[in-house]
């Protein structure tokens, strides 16, 4: 019996099973490769479907991922020494260790960027176990002014602070990260981008900061500011 390998419904009519079974038993052998390929292929569109669906999240995940690793690993953060503690500005509200009521913010330089880490106490909590708005604007002011020290060589104040509140920063989920660069400086006036990562590095707030600078001589004279080279430890 001379026996073909698709059959249509009509051409079946008459045929035993037994013979139907073998006919497409061999049917499926002859073309069982096609068959891989369209499962394949069926399979590959649903993982792009499922990847397009967390691109987003997958994509903040690696760049956190990679700017942790780069930190850590590749280029770590430069150590900023606060020079200020045996001075009169030495109990400061946001960096200084010894002010128990304080911050206790550090820093540390990674290339254009000043950064923070730091944990937050539930104690500085607005609503529930949301860090207070008002604290948040502290530590991005007190950020820029550590800029202006290290980036622009001077010291400065501040003259605007204009926040935005993207999402909540937890006081019981840990470390969070603050950091800030320097966008743009003028003679009289420097202009610095701040923003607050909460402990998964998504971005609750952040902030544009204009700072008065001043010349070296009078930030020196006036403000105690101690030259570029003592934020850092000697060479």
């Amino acid at each position: 019996m001379n026996r073909p390998y698709v059959y249509t419904k009509s051409t079946c009519q008459g045929l035993k099973k037994n013979q139907i079974k073998y006919i497409t038993l061999k049917s499926l052998l002859k073309h069982k490769f096609s068959f891989l390929i369209i499962i394949a292929k069926i399979y590959f569109e649903k993982q792009v479907a499922f990847l397009s669906k967390t691109a987003s999240s997958l994509t903040r995940s690696v760049t956190f991922v990679t700017y942790t690793l780069r930190i850590l690993i590749i280029n770590p953060m430069k150590k900023i020494i606060n020079p200020f503690l045996n001075s009169k500005n030495g109990n400061c509200f946001g960096c200084s260790p010894h002010n128990s009521n304080g911050l206790r913010m550090d820093f540390f330089e990674d290339g254009e960027y000043i950064v923070a880490e730091w944990v937050p106490q539930a104690h500085l909590s607005g609503f529930k176990n949301v860090l207070h708005g008002g604290i948040q604007a502290t530590i991005m002011d007190e950020i820029a002014s550590w800029v202006v020290f290290v980036k622009c060589k001077t010291s400065g104040v501040t003259t605007e602070l204009n926040a935005k509140y993207r999402g909540a920063v937890l006081t019981d989920q840990g470390k969070i990260t603050i950091r800030a660069k320097l966008i743009s400086q003028e003679k009289k006036f420097a202009k610095i981008h701040t923003e607050i990562l909460d402990h998964n590095g998504k971005l609750g707030s952040q902030a544009e900061v204009t700072y008065m600078i001043f010349p070296q001589e009078i930030a020196k004279k006036k403000f105690e500011y101690p030259g570029v080279e003592a934020f850092y430890e000697p060479k």
